[in-house]
């Protein structure tokens, strides 16, 4: 799988929160699984890229998506104290849940695709992969727990 934009891509990183987060899932569990996801992206990223890095690329994800969601907390709203993804899932979690899957769709993607611009196609599919434990395979999406 390519992380270059696509509606295959948004299709795959949807699909992989949906089983995250469960059947039958409100917008908490949406919120819950997006930071899950993220989490274990940053965890395989900051020994590549550090932590500013990883927060770098998170922040500017916030920034590009806010385009679609403007209801998002805007970076000169997040408080010291609060990380933009925890507040992201305080925002998501106010959502229906439809929408709180498609944001948390929307920033996983975009995250992505940052991080492809930065190392690369072949070394994001590679972190991704091993973040995400397989769970975006050609393609297909296997189980995520």
């Amino acid at each position: 799988m390519s992380f270059s934009p696509s509606l295959s891509q948004r299709s795959l990183v949807q699909r992989l929160l949906v089983n995250r987060a469960g059947p039958g899932a409100d917008a908490a569990a949406y919120a819950a699984a997006s930071a899950h996801v993220y989490d274990q992206a940053a965890q395989e990223l900051i020994p590549l890229i550090g932590e500013h890095g990883v927060n770098a690329l998170a922040e500017r994800s916030l920034l590009l998506i806010r385009r679609e969601f403007p209801w998002l907390t805007a970076k000169e709203e997040i408080t010291p104290e609060v990380s933009p993804i925890a507040q992201v899932v305080r925002d998501l979690e106010g959502q229906a849940p439809a929408v709180a899957l498609s944001a948390g769709t929307a920033l996983i993607v975009t995250f992505s695709e940052l991080l492809s611009t930065c190392v690369g196609v072949p070394l994001t599919n590679h972190l991704l992969s091993q973040a995400w434990h397989g769970a975006l395979s050609d393609g297909a999406v296997e189980s995520c727990t």
